[in-house]
């Protein structure tokens, strides 16, 4: 996602990095939490209760809202002027509906709709987190760790620009509330669309990762591009895996348009710095310092002339941890990894009070 610098003072019920002035939403991160013996699976939605509906447009770019143990944002961030908006909506699945015409915006991309689990830079938010998994973290720290998430992404027109993806900020800083040089934003493309990531494409460097689809163990090429962190002005290196395409998709597309995908969060981790030492020179041992603020899981769209349509809906989405068991991680199959049953909880969301609007 390209780097931008804003602040934005935040909903009630959100928790400022420094605690002041906010209220923390009255929500037990217990019922985040499901073990089985086998694994510990953090669910950031972990109910569903009353629907819920929220809208983003050019009047309200950006705002983050609790929900869970997680916070939603339409995060519609480059957008100057559009008709229409982003709807989320919660009711057993999340439902994201992107609708705009007559788009003004300023780069690339027009924005990012997607869900927060654990602390982003910029806007400074922290979500309720559930132990075990409380960020930021730093990289050595991180327990072996899945994404596991059930989702599908239509888009009506082949020629949008459009990802759908996890977004993580790796910072020397702790709680940062901007981000600087030697800062990583790691990206992780399950699916992409008439869409490369910025920067290079590292041939030599691609990544074969184990990852499970659909119920079943594959080895799954990814793409490696690396923004030159040589260059001046560059505040942060934008890493980006991009899952390549396979047989069932069309030819602008990579990865995988609808699936149930559980990727190792260490083993890219590793593969990562792995590359950043090899290529750039970047310390191991720095990089293994620096901090995991949380994970983000979205779409990033551009336009087609002034105009983008998209929906995607997630229907299952948890971080799954493998229970240690005389210093031996578990054995995880399918079934240990899959989400649990998102259940009937109470209503999730928290009634913001002021949210006011991002400022650049």
């Amino acid at each position: 996602m390209w780097t931008f610098l804003f602040t934005v003072w935040l909903a009630l019920g959100i928790q400022a990095a420094n605690g002041q002035g906010l209220k923390t939403p009255v929500f037990d991160s217990a019922r985040c939490v499901s073990e089985n013996g086998v694994r510990i699976a953090i669910n950031p939605l972990p109910g569903g209760g009353a629907d819920q509906e929220w809208t983003w447009d050019n009047q309200r770019r950006t705002r983050m809202l609790p929900v869970g143990c997680a916070a939603v944002d339409g995060n519609v961030w480059s957008l100057n002027s559009a008709d229409g908006g982003v709807k989320m909506s919660l009711h057993g699945a999340l439902e994201t509906q992107v609708k705009l015409t007559n788009i003004v915006n300023r780069p690339f991309i027009v924005g990012y709709p997607e869900v927060l689990y654990g602390y982003k830079p910029f806007q400074s938010v922290n979500t309720i987190q559930a132990t075990p998994l409380l960020f930021p973290m730093s990289v050595s720290t991180l327990p072996a760790l899945w994404m596991v998430s059930r989702y599908s992404i239509t888009v009506p027109n082949q020629d949008l620009p459009v990802d759908f993806s996890y977004d993580l900020w790796i910072t020397e800083a702790f709680r940062p509330n901007k981000v600087q040089k030697g800062d990583i934003e790691l990206m992780i493309w399950l699916f992409h669309q008439n869409l490369k990531p910025a920067g290079k494409l590292l041939s030599k460097h691609s990544f074969t990762g184990a990852v499970w689809i659909n119920g079943e163990a594959k080895t799954v090429p990814f793409d490696v591009y690396v923004t030159d962190p040589t260059i001046k002005g560059h505040t942060s290196t934008l890493i980006s895996f991009a899952m390549r395409n396979h047989e069932q998709e069309a030819a602008k597309t990579g990865g995988w348009s609808a699936a149930y995908i559980a990727v190792d969060l260490r083993a890219i981790l590793r593969h990562m710095m792995s590359v950043m030492n090899s290529e750039y020179g970047w310390s191991l041992s720095t990089m293994q310092e620096q901090y995991v603020n949380g994970i983000e899981l979205g779409s990033e769209f551009g336009r087609d002339g002034n105009a983008a349509a998209l929906n995607w809906r997630l229907d299952s989405y948890c971080l799954v941890l493998p229970v240690l068991r005389d210093r031996k991680q578990s054995s995880l199959n399918w079934k240990g990894l899959s989400c649990p049953s998102q259940g009937n909880a109470t209503r999730l969301f928290q009634p913001a009070g002021d949210r006011s609007e991002e400022t650049r």
